[in-house]
């Protein structure tokens, strides 16, 4: 299994523990189209974003995947911006 982080959380503490726990190796890439080329192929993949990195690209890349792709996604935001979120659930 392989584990993907933007570039905006690559050198942070959650994305380092997470690989640690999981005993995965970090890779980073640096928006939709690097993300589109890394979500090809059977491989299964945990992808790990920043709210800041929902950008449409991001959103095409992850739409579009091959087929075939089996990914896992995270969305890492602070907990203040889960709290106020309609979705949260507390």
């Amino acid at each position: 299994m392989l584990f993907f982080v933007s570039e905006s959380l690559a050198r942070t503490a959650t994305a380092i523990q997470v690989s640690r726990e999981l005993s995965l190796s970090l890779n980073s890439f640096s928006g939709g189209p690097a993300l589109k080329k890394l979500l090809g192929g059977p491989v299964r993949r945990i992808v790990m974003l920043a709210e800041q990195d929902l950008s449409k690209d991001a959103i095409a890349a992850l739409d579009s995947a091959d087929g075939g792709a089996q990914f896992g996604l995270i969305i890492c935001a602070n907990r203040e911006a889960l709290r106020l979120s309609d979705r949260a659930e507390l």
